[in-house]
């Protein structure tokens, strides 16, 4: 079954980016129970923290299954940088988002 949790579907997203996409806590819980990767890559190299960091769902959730607060994507973008977009952009963007990962950055790497 684990294969099921972290194959890519075609756009190159994991299940995990899709459950993120539901905006379902219940959902994200079962597929990190179940062996979902919370370090799996999607198509721009962004892993399921920055995705929840974006749309403001699931970033505890996701770093509560030791999702790497310092992931970068291909553009060496960190999950904070999304938060920080999304704050920006839109409505949706959360300063409770993007306070968490900072503190979480420096709970886990004390040279910031």
């Amino acid at each position: 079954m684990c294969y099921l949790l972290d194959s890519c579907s075609r756009n190159l997203q994991s299940p995990l980016h899709t459950a993120l996409s539901t905006h379902s806590h219940a959902i994200l819980e079962i597929r990190f129970q179940y062996g979902g990767d919370p370090n799996s890559r999607g198509k721009h190299d962004e892993g399921p923290l920055h995705r929840s960091a974006y749309q403001n769902n699931g970033a505890r959730l996701t770093v509560k299954y030791t999702a790497d607060i310092h992931a970068q994507d291909v553009d060496g973008e960190y999950s904070v940088h999304y938060a920080a977009r999304s704050l920006a952009s839109h409505s949706s963007g959360s300063v409770d988002v993007l306070r968490f990962l900072l503190e979480e950055a420096c709970r886990v790497d004390h040279s910031y």
